[in-house]
C-alpha cells in the first residue's frame, strides 16, 4: 500500500496526470471545434432554406391574392350576367316544333 502511495506521489505520475489533463482538455477543445463549426454551417443551410420557404410562401400568398381579385372580378360579371338573365321576359312559345324537337333529341 505504502509503495502505491509512493507512486501515486512521484513526480512521474504528477507529470503523467498533467499530460493525461492537457490531452483531454485539447480533445475536449478539438471537439468543441468541430461541433461549433458543424453547427455554424448547419445555421447557415437552414437560413438559406428558410429564406427560400418565406419566398415560396410570399409567391403562394401573391397567387392567392391575384385568384381572391379574379373571383371578384368575376363574380361581378356572374352577377351582371343573372341579372340580364332574370330581366329578359320569358317566352311562353315553343322555339321548335316537335318534329324538330325529336330530331335535336336523337342527336349525340
Amino acid at each position: 500500500m505504502a509503495s502505491l502511495l509512493g507512486l501515486i506521489a512521484s513526480p512521474l505520475a504528477r507529470w503523467a496526470a498533467i499530460g493525461l489533463a492537457a490531452v483531454a482538455l485539447y480533445g475536449t477543445i478539438y471537439a468543441r471545434g468541430y461541433s461549433a463549426r458543424d453547427a455554424t454551417c448547419r445555421t447557415a443551410a437552414l437560413q438559406a432554406e428558410n429564406s427560400q420557404l418565406k419566398a415560396r410562401i410570399q409567391a403562394y400568398q401573391d397567387l392567392a391574392d391575384a385568384d381572391a381579385k379574379r373571383a371578384e372580378t368575376d363574380s361581378k360579371a356572374d352577377q351582371a350576367n343573372r341579372k340580364k338573365v332574370d330581366e329578359t321576359p320569358a317566352n311562353p312559345a315553343a322555339c321548335l316544333d316537335r318534329a324538330a324537337a325529336g330530331r335535336v333529341r336523337s342527336v349525340r
